[in-house]
């Protein structure tokens, strides 16, 4: 991962050498406004060498049942937890996939709310983490996962 303000820059085949942020906007011929421009690119050169290298990135997601029904009680709702839980689960790892297809995905119900983003060297995990935070809140937001007790 680069230091702030800096990026990685691959020269060759091998470990890319860090250069300030500002002097890869000079050497580009582009002003310093472009920075976070640049600073994508860099994040997405970096996601293509290692795909081409054959480096999966692997996502994990644990939810609770707590976050997902918050102070409600669900049974009294009329929810039928389990298959709610397991489509809330189905319906992430489809959006994640959506977004990152060559990603080793799981995720799975837990007693701790949390994303975990690994792989080799993986670059930016942070900006990895806040989308695929953002892709639990879209999920939890749809209540496509919720599903109802059948009445007899």
């Amino acid at each position: 991962m680069s230091r702030p303000g800096y990026v990685n820059y691959y020269v060759q085949e091998g470990e890319p050498r860090q250069v300030m942020l500002d002097e890869l906007c000079k050497r580009l011929g582009l002003g310093t406004e472009h920075r976070d421009r640049v600073a994508a690119l860099d994040a997405a050169v970096g996601i293509a060498l290692m795909r081409g290298k054959g480096k999966k990135m692997k996502i994990t997601v644990e939810f609770s049942e707590d976050s997902l029904f918050g102070n409600l009680d669900p049974e009294a709702e009329g929810y039928d937890v389990p298959t709610s839980v397991q489509q809330f689960a189905e319906s992430l790892v489809n959006h994640i996939y959506h977004d990152y297809p060559d990603a080793e995905i799981e995720v799975n119900a837990s007693i701790n709310d949390r994303v975990v983003v690994d792989g080799p060297d993986w670059p930016y995990p942070d900006t990895v983490v806040e989308d695929i935070e953002n892709l639990v809140e879209i999920v939890f937001n749809g209540d496509s996962w919720l599903a109802y007790v059948e009445q007899d």
